[in-house]
């Protein structure tokens, strides 16, 4: 069967489908809490475990990979089933990560384990959603998509002022480290449980006006069709990648290179999620063919050299300004890339962006591999330089790509 998600809500008005989407987006903001603070517990657990940053990386990839591989598997289901009952059902998966995580107390196989069961859930969850959105709201797919994103950004925002918090009671003797990781994890497992439930009986039945295809029929629209398909994946493979290594590693960073910070180094992640709400916020507002190529090219020829910039910079507010301000950049890369996506491949959105969330696990190898690399050269610059390199070289393959495409751009997509 196909999507069982629209025409009713047309004709009995959005009160049915807001209550969906409210349920969705706050399980989003919830279930992001593991993607917040592991990165910001980095100093903490390698403190608390002895962890060397080879075992680190690997900590941190786990849940990266996991994600990646349940975005392939959600693309999968959400194209072929019903998308709401698909979110829910792997909100619960996601809810029994958590669980097991909170229950790892000093065990670092099981943290690792409970992660990537997580992250294989929420991963999957958050690409169902994507594509539930963008059948929900067919006229703003892009707008739609940076909602998802600004609910995930919105979420790290406030989580990098807790986990500083426990931490500080931690440092101070108040706490102990298994409260510290275990008590806000299962918090947020009995959560998304609930929200998943709820999910589950909220009504949602109707079927879903099928979109005209974007594509170009004939064998040279099938190779464009196909080379656009690539491209997408190339870029998102590309800014994910950057992106993981910054955010996983910046605030390790921020402590070994300027030990007497003004603030705990940890805020700067609320500060990235700051600037990736407000940018991925204005680009929902604007119409979907507004610079829709512009924000592909321009962002990460900027933000790249930035990040070079920043870490290299002599002080610890010099480095978090220009981290921060290539952020407002390279944030605009992937939702426009998956919101042009869903303009262009309608019928295949969740599908492609499950695939781009697989071959994303790049992203758990990128992070794994920095940390051998910087264990093994007791340096962070130079293996952190290839993020910015990164996003650089987004910036590029876009504008390749919008010069190839140049002849058929009097052709108009529909989406």
């Amino acid at each position: 069967m196909g999507d069982t998600e629209v025409a009713a809500a047309q004709s009995r008005g959005p009160t049915g489908r807001g209550r969906v989407v409210a349920c969705a987006l706050a399980a989003f903001a919830v279930g992001a809490y593991a993607t917040v603070a592991i990165p910001a517990l980095v100093p903490a657990i390698e403190r608390a475990w002895g962890l060397g940053e080879g075992r680190l990386g690997g900590l941190m990839a786990v849940h990266i990979a996991g994600s990646m591989i349940g975005g392939l598997m959600g693309g999968w289901l959400a194209d072929r089933r019903d998308r709401k009952g698909v979110v829910a059902a792997l909100l619960l998966v996601a809810s029994m990560g958590y669980g097991l995580a909170a229950l790892s107390l000093g065990r670092v196989w099981v943290l690792q384990l409970g992660l990537g069961l997580l992250g294989l859930g929420y991963g999957a969850a958050f690409v169902s959603g994507g594509g539930l959105l963008s059948v929900l709201f067919p006229s703003r797919r892009r707008g739609s998509f940076s909602i998802l994103m600004v609910t995930h950004a919105a979420a790290g925002i406030g989580y990098p002022y807790l986990v500083s918090h426990l931490q500080r009671l931690w440092e101070l003797g108040r706490l102990s480290f298994d409260v510290l990781l275990g008590a806000p994890l299962a918090m947020v497992a009995l959560t998304l449980a609930g929200l998943g439930l709820l999910l589950l009986r909220l009504p949602l039945r109707f079927p879903e006006a099928p979109s005209p295809s974007a594509e170009t029929p004939g064998a040279r629209g099938r190779r464009a069709s196909i080379a656009g398909l690539i491209v997408i994946v190339v870029l998102a493979t590309l800014h994910g990648s950057a992106d993981a290594i910054l955010y996983q590693w910046i605030t390790r960073f921020l402590t070994v290179q300027h030990p007497a910070t003004p603030f705990p180094a940890a805020w700067v992640l609320s500060f990235y999620s700051t600037a990736y709400l407000v940018v991925r916020l204005g680009l929902s507002l604007l119409p979907d063919r507004v610079g829709r190529r512009g924000f592909l090219i321009v962002p990460g020829l900027i933000a790249g050299p930035l990040v070079l910039l920043a870490l290299r910079a002599g002080s610890f507010g010099g480095t978090v300004t220009l981290y921060i301000a290539a952020t407002c950049l390279y944030g605009l890369e992937f939702p426009a890339s998956m919101g042009y996506a869903a303009q262009r491949y309608p019928a295949r959105f969740s599908t492609l962006f499950g695939v781009v969330s697989a071959f994303n696990v790049t992203s758990a190898g990128a992070v794994w591999g920095v940390g051998l690399w910087i264990e093994a050269s007791g340096s962070m610059v130079m293996p952190l330089s290839v993020s910015g390199l990164g996003f650089f070289a987004f910036g590029l393959v876009a504008a390749a790509w919008a010069l190839w495409e140049m002849p058929r751009s009097a052709e108009p997509s529909r989406g």
